[in-house]
């Protein structure tokens, strides 16, 4: 899938992503664990990535993120 990170907080080591198109939920959950080849910092807001929707401790979140 692809989107666009929308927020990240930093203390946290977490963001959200805004998938291109419809998503029932909105936004997704991304841990800093999740990215692949993207460093964790500001910079990541209104990037476009892409991502493997999957769930992980129950919940649906975007995994393996990376950059198009």
């Amino acid at each position: 899938m692809q989107g666009t990170i929308k927020s990240v907080r930093l203390d946290g080591r977490f963001g959200f992503i805004k998938p291109h198109g419809f998503h029932p939920r909105g936004e997704l959950f991304f841990h800093a664990t999740d990215l692949r080849g993207i460093d964790f910092d500001e910079q990541l807001i209104e990037r476009d990535v892409l991502f493997e929707l999957g769930k992980r401790d129950g919940r649906q979140r975007a995994l393996n993120v990376r950059s198009i």
